[in-house]
């Protein structure tokens, strides 16, 4: 009798593991189906499309949530209601296109990017080609579509920022109103369907106008797999009183066949002066590229700045503890000798000019002094570019 006793518990426990087995997928794995405008279209689909991705089907991305109270992170497996080249196909058909060969879809990720802002903006990033006879790629297109943007593949931005959409509203939607209307708002993942749903018909879009518009010519055809790049380099930088250096590192997707394009790179900054030495992490730093022809790429930096000052106590007969830190900005503008595709080393030069914002410190030699602020206001320099990109 004792020895059922205690088999009941452990009897009891198994059951109610059976019970719970079949609703441990639901706590580790959801799935949000995105809705895309090419959904309701009731046309024959264009034939010649090849899912080349690993994945294939209507696999779009997964990424991870907290779900039972914001307490259990779980995968979600981002899908789209059918296939994706059955989806692709409506959407080409509904635009009339038509072109020979095979139009391959080789990648398409879906991710989020804060490094061009606090908030952060999904971005979808793709790789097509144009496949003719022999299976010779005669086209192919880099994509990158983010919100509140339309892209194409070439770096032409089309006019689509304009105006609101509905998931926009539904994001900004709070304050008062929000509190007062709940029911109205709409849940996270409507917001995020509604988002991924324009990522990804945009793109569609978008790859139908390039193909209506093919060129007669072949263009040149990226000879590197189409995944994240390393791309890290160093600007010294050249004062009149010292010199310095800024140190970069950056994994993004390539943008050879854009003109114009932007990136948030965060840095190490390093200054030698005189009589102190600078340290600083540039964390807030926004880019601008644009192509210069073929060979040569134009680039400009803003940063902000934030770090520490070490200076020569011998020369300063007080320090107050404000002098420690060292706050301040540079704005740059640095051609580099790149051409498109490129691999390996690259060098540029440019020019510099830096604000400091550092407070003023008495000093005890007086010939020293640049007007009472032991650092210069205003830095101004020359900048060498030398670098390294591996596709």
């Amino acid at each position: 009798m004792r020895r059922l006793s205690l088999l009941l518990p452990i009897l009891l426990s198994v059951a109610s593991a059976q019970e719970w087995r079949s609703k441990i997928p639901n706590l580790i794995l959801d799935t949000l189906v995105v809705p895309l405008a090419s959904d309701s279209l009731e046309v024959p689909p264009l034939d010649g499309i090849v899912d080349g991705r690993a994945e294939g089907g209507s696999y779009l991305a997964t990424r991870q949530k907290l779900k039972l109270g914001n307490y259990i992170p779980v995968d979600e497996r981002i899908v789209l209601s059918d296939s994706l080249n059955l989806l692709l196909g409506k959407s080409l058909a509904a635009e009339s296109v038509t072109f020979g060969g095979r139009l391959v879809v080789d990648h398409l990720s879906l991710w989020s990017d804060r490094s061009l802002s606090r908030k952060g903006e999904w971005v979808l990033n793709g790789y097509t080609r144009l496949e003719k006879e022999g299976g010779k790629t005669h086209y192919d297109w880099q994509w990158e579509v983010r919100e509140g943007e339309m892209e194409d593949g070439r770096g032409k931005r089309e006019d689509g920022k304009g105006g609101t959409n509905e998931a926009e509203e539904d994001e900004k939607r709070g304050g008062l109103s929000g509190l007062l209307s709940k029911k109205d708002r709409s849940k996270p993942e409507e917001v995020q369907r509604k988002k991924f749903g324009r990522l990804v018909s945009r793109w569609m879009d978008l790859q139908g106008q390039v193909l209506l518009d093919l060129p007669s010519v072949d263009l040149k055809i990226s000879p590197h797999r189409y995944r994240r790049q390393l791309v890290t380099w160093m600007d010294l930088l050249l004062f009149p009183d010292g010199f310095g250096f800024e140190g970069r590192l950056s994994l993004d997707y390539p943008s050879d066949e854009r003109d114009r394009y932007e990136r948030g790179i965060p840095g190490f900054y390093y200054r030698k002066g005189p009589f102190y030495e600078t340290a600083a992490v540039q964390r807030k730093t926004r880019l601008w590229y644009r192509r210069l022809g073929e060979k040569a790429l134009f680039r400009a930096t803003l940063t902000q700045r934030f770090g520490v000052n070490g200076y020569d106590h011998a020369k300063f007969d007080f320090l107050h503890f404000a002098n420690i830190f060292s706050v301040g900005g540079t704005l740059s503008a640095v051609v580099e000798s790149r051409p498109r595709y490129h691999r390996g080393l690259f060098w540029g030069a440019g020019i510099l000019a830096g604000v400091n914002l550092t407070p003023a410190v008495e000093e005890l030699q007086p010939e020293l002094i640049k007007g009472d602020v032991p650092l210069d206001v205003f830095d101004l320099g020359l900048i060498i570019t030398v670098g390294y990109r591996r596709p």
